[in-house]
């Protein structure tokens, strides 16, 4: 498994070097850039999962720097961690203006803070990556919550599932969880549902496509409609359309 690469933006050679060793004996890879302008060649060399970068530098100071490598997109979720000598309110406010998601101050920070921020930041980086998309067969659930009525919340998720179900070749359920047993199905006008007391009453394993076709109403349209109170049969019948 390759180590986690950290990019270390930093003028001064001491306070570089320092950090180096010190990350380096904490396993990360680390690359050195000694200004802002070679911070972010750097970077557009070898993508880092972390920057750790100082602010008053001669050539381009770390606010640029940041502010550059955020308008690119391959860097939109790069941890960006300033490590400097400003403490002023300011500096720390417009640190995370330009995108930022850190602001260390040195000689305040110990070096077990320092650890303990980073690793968080990399944690939190890990936590917000986009889902994969969905392979080929794979349901999609949308969600729709409203309080009370009079929204437009029926006549969006008709008029979702209406789409669904004209250009895909998955079948479409809408489920109707309003209590006390739904209204989606008086609101579009569907007369005669079929008593759904029998499906609820199975087993989850036993609530299969065909049963939900049988206990339930097809739309002029094509999609399903289905009002259920259970719990168990809503998750069952979620976890049915994402197979």
């Amino acid at each position: 498994m390759p180590k986690t690469h950290i990019l270390v933006v930093e003028d001064d050679d001491d306070a570089r070097m320092m950090y180096t060793i010190m990350l380096r004996s904490w396993g990360y890879e680390i690359t050195e850039a000694t200004t802002g302008g070679e911070g972010i060649k750097a970077a557009q060399r070898q993508k880092p999962d972390l920057i750790l970068l100082d602010v008053m530098m001669p050539d381009m100071n770390g606010y640029e720097v940041c502010r550059q490598l955020r308008d690119d997109a391959q860097f939109h979720r790069v941890p960006i961690l300033f490590l400097t000598a400003l403490d002023a309110m300011d500096d720390r406010i417009k640190g995370y203006t330009l995108g930022g998601d850190d602001f260390l101050t040195k000689g305040h920070t110990d070096y077990k803070e320092l650890g303990a921020r980073i690793e968080a930041a990399l944690k939190r980086t890990q936590r917000i990556q986009p889902a994969p998309p969905p392979s080929k067969g794979d349901g999609v659930i949308v969600g729709l919550l409203s309080m009370r009525g009079g929204v437009g919340v029926t006549t969006l998720a008709l008029n979702l599932a209406h789409q669904a179900a004209t250009h895909g070749d998955k079948p479409v359920i809408v489920i109707d969880l309003a209590f006390p047993i739904g209204s989606v199905g008086l609101w579009s006008g569907i007369t005669g549902p079929r008593n759904t007391v029998e499906l609820l009453s199975r087993q989850p394993p036993e609530i299969t496509m065909p049963l939900i076709e049988n206990f339930s109403v097809q739309n002029v349209h094509g999609f399903y409609t289905v009002s259920y109170t259970h719990l168990r049969a809503h998750e069952t019948v979620l976890d049915l359309v994402c197979r």
